[in-house]
C-alpha cells in the first residue's frame, strides 16, 4: 500500500491507523493531493489502454457514476497529449486546451504557459487553431442503416478531411451538426 500502514483509504474516507511523524504525514498528504491532479490521466490512460485492448467491450466494465462525457474527455486528452508533454505545475484543463494541437505546438504553448503562469482562459486564447467558418458540416452521401426501439441509426459520408475534424470534435465531447 502506498500509504504503509498508518493511513487506510476507503471510499470517501480516510483514516489515520496510527500515530505518524510530521514528516510521515507530510508525505501521506502530498501523495493524496497529487492523487486529485493525477486521476483524470491515470483515468485516461487506463481508458486507452482497455479500449486498445478489449475494443468497445471495456466500455461494460466502467464503474457506474463517470459521465460518458467525462471518460470520453479524459480519454481524449489522454491519448492526444503524450506523457513528455504532461506538466505536473498545469492543471489538466490546460493540458485539454492544447489537447487537438499538433505535439510540437502543445509542448511549446504548455512550457510558456507554466513559465509565464497563464490561466487556462489565456491558454486558450494563444493557442486556438483557425476557426472553422461554418459549424455545418455536408454529408456526401448517408443511408438510413436501420430503426431500432425509435432510434435511427444512420451512415454518412464526407469528405475525408471532414470526416477527420468531425471525428476529432466527437471524441472531444463537442457538437457537430450534418447537413444533407
Amino acid at each position: 500500500m502506498i500509504f504503509g500502514d498508518a493511513v487506510t483509504p476507503d471510499g470517501l474516507t480516510i483514516s489515520i491507523t496510527r500515530v505518524m511523524t510530521l514528516d510521515e504525514w507530510a508525505e501521506a498528504l502530498e501523495v493524496v493531493t497529487g492523487l486529485s491532479s493525477a486521476s483524470p490521466w491515470w483515468i485516461g490512460d487506463m481508458l486507452s489502454a482497455a479500449d486498445h485492448q478489449y475494443g468497445e467491450s471495456y466500455a461494460q466494465a466502467i464503474p457506474e457514476g463517470l459521465s460518458s462525457a467525462t471518460i470520453r474527455a479524459y480519454q481524449w486528452v489522454a491519448e492526444r497529449v503524450p506523457p513528455a508533454n504532461r506538466h505536473p505545475g498545469l492543471s489538466w484543463s490546460h493540458h485539454r486546451a492544447v489537447s487537438a494541437l499538433p505535439t510540437a505546438e502543445q509542448t511549446s504553448l504548455l512550457d510558456q504557459a507554466e513559465a509565464e503562469g497563464w490561466t487556462v482562459r489565456e491558454l486558450q486564447a494563444r493557442g486556438q487553431a483557425p476557426k472553422r467558418k461554418t459549424s455545418v458540416y455536408h454529408a456526401e452521401s448517408y443511408t438510413l442503416d436501420s430503426v431500432t426501439d425509435g432510434m435511427v441509426w444512420m451512415s454518412f459520408a464526407f469528405h475525408p478531411e471532414d470526416a477527420d475534424e468531425i471525428g476529432t470534435r466527437l471524441q472531444a465531447g463537442k457538437r457537430v451538426t450534418i447537413e444533407t
